[in-house]
């Protein structure tokens, strides 16, 4: 019996020692998992991705992203993430790209299935090169709480989503 209450004692210690993580917190990770993990219905990556859920270099990408959470402020229905964002760096590829006469003429006639294809073409093997570089940088992300459920604000830096926001750091760190 002294062996049993001895064993609920340390569980409950270590279960009431134990940080609980803020729901902003929770709800960042959560979109996060979806867009590197490709853990979620296609409804959800196509929600937070747009058409770029169906592109396999987007895919491919944001699955060598990684994250870690250095802080979170939450106070009533507002809350502000800090993360370090690592990302591959594959900016001297994306500067071949850039000059690429095809793409040139691809996204000049607005064929965005042609332009996602020689992405893919230029771009993949990059990604799959075993000497991958990788870039960090650090976030503060805006959370908000609407009917109970915390959100990455919109129209973070100018752009619609945070998906976005991710996308413009990766072009616009790169050009």
């Amino acid at each position: 019996m002294k062996r049993l209450l001895l064993i609920l004692a340390v569980i409950l210690m270590f279960t009431g020692c134990q940080q609980k993580i803020p729901e902003s917190e929770k709800a960042f990770r959560n979109y996060m998992d979806i867009i590197i993990n490709n853990k979620s219905t296609n409804e959800n990556r196509k929600k937070i991705m747009g058409n770029y859920s169906e592109s396999d270099f987007i895919n491919e990408y944001f699955s060598k992203v990684t994250y870690k959470i250095s802080e979170v402020e939450e106070n009533d229905d507002k809350g502000w993430i800090t993360a370090e964002i690592t990302t591959p760096d594959i900016t001297d590829k994306l500067f071949e790209l850039y000059k690429n006469p095809d793409l040139k003429k691809a996204q000049k006639n607005g064929n965005k299935e042609e332009v996602l294809n020689i992405i893919n073409k230029n771009l993949m093997p990059a990604l799959k090169d075993k000497n991958l570089q990788y870039s960090q940088k650090k976030r503060r992300v805006f959370m908000i709480k609407k009917d109970d459920v915390w959100n990455i604000r919109d129209n973070v830096n100018g752009v619609n989503t945070y998906f976005e926001a991710l996308l413009k750091d990766f072009f616009m760190n790169s050009f």
